[in-house]
């Protein structure tokens, strides 16, 4: 009997595990982790000027609600130039939303805020890359030595094709609603 309770004990905990989200389009299915960090961009098909980004960790999705613990809120309208922001702050908690799930567009995951944070750095950085590339290729023009003109269109170039392979490392895959991805 002891033995058959020390089993069921250390099986148990292998069984419980946090509840993932999946996403469903036809046949394809994308399961994101528990602790994942979303960005999700809700606004209605009808009014596309008016838009809320929200960005933190799902706690429950309702059968026509999302509930979400936000680090970053904003509200955006074209039509009045307005704009509502509440952005992670020490001095303020983070605060739980609950959103309309039929107005969601998109969505994105992330491992955690850190790694958001990270490929946003990455894309920055590889802005300035393609920009300092573009202006040594500009620049390689005005040398009269071409075999000194060589050397600045190659290291042009490579600066153009690094600063294109850290924009492709660092995009993340948008799921659109109304490319049917569903809960």
């Amino acid at each position: 009997m002891k033995r058959l309770l020390f089993l069921c004990l250390l099986v148990f905990p292998l069984l419980c595990d946090a509840q993932s989200l999946s996403l469903k389009n036809g046949d394809e299915v994308k399961i994101f982790p528990a602790d994942t960090y979303y960005d999700l961009v809700f606004g209605a098909e009808d009014k596309p000027c008016c838009v809320t980004n929200v960005s933190g960790t799902i706690t429950r999705i309702l059968k026509d609600s999302i509930v979400i613990l936000a680090n970053v809120f904003e509200v955006k309208s074209n039509d009045i130039n307005f704009l509502l922001e509440n952005v992670d702050d020490i001095a303020h908690p983070k605060l739980s939303y609950t959103l309309p799930k039929d107005e969601l567009y998109s969505l994105r995951g992330y491992k955690s805020n850190k790694k958001k944070k990270t490929r946003q750095n990455l894309q920055i950085w590889g802005g300035i890359l393609l920009t300092t590339g573009l202006i040594t290729l500009a620049n390689s023009y005005d040398i009269d030595d071409t075999s000194f003109r060589e050397g600045v269109l190659l290291s042009g170039g490579i600066q153009v094709g690094a600063s294109i392979l850290i924009f492709a490392l660092s995009s993340k895959k948008k799921y659109l609603v109304r490319d049917g991805w569903r809960f």
